[in-house]
């Protein structure tokens, strides 16, 4: 995670950008999705709009509670411009730190990138 952290931030993104949520701490944050302390404006916005679509999916709501449970990572780093070249990027660093169920969230839109 430090190092997903460290190469994110690499790219431009300051630590107070990324949130990380694990443990007890962090599935009671998504189970309660928008209650997390941390979440601010645009955090806080695109928190909203993954909670969203994931409620249509209550397997990653359950997997991403788990995962934290037992002591993984739920990364959220939220994309102020959606320009592939960034998105692309953001997921890449993700995946070549152990990522998965990333998902892209839009203004408009939720898309699962891998499962």
């Amino acid at each position: 995670m430090e190092s997903a952290v460290n190469e994110l931030n690499s790219l431009g993104f300051p630590d107070d950008s990324i949130l990380v949520l694990h443990g007890k701490s962090g599935a009671d944050a998504i189970r309660g999705r928008d209650q997390e302390p941390g979440f601010t404006g645009f955090m806080r916005r695109s928190w909203i709009r993954l909670s969203e679509f994931l409620s249509n999916q209550l397997d990653h709501v359950q997997r991403h509670i788990e995962a934290a449970e037992q002591g993984n990572y739920v990364i959220l780093v939220p994309l102020q411009d959606t320009d592939e070249e960034s998105r692309s990027r953001v997921h890449q660093t993700l995946k070549s730190h152990g990522g998965y169920d990333i998902v892209l969230v839009g203004l408009n839109s939720s898309e699962l990138l891998d499962a």
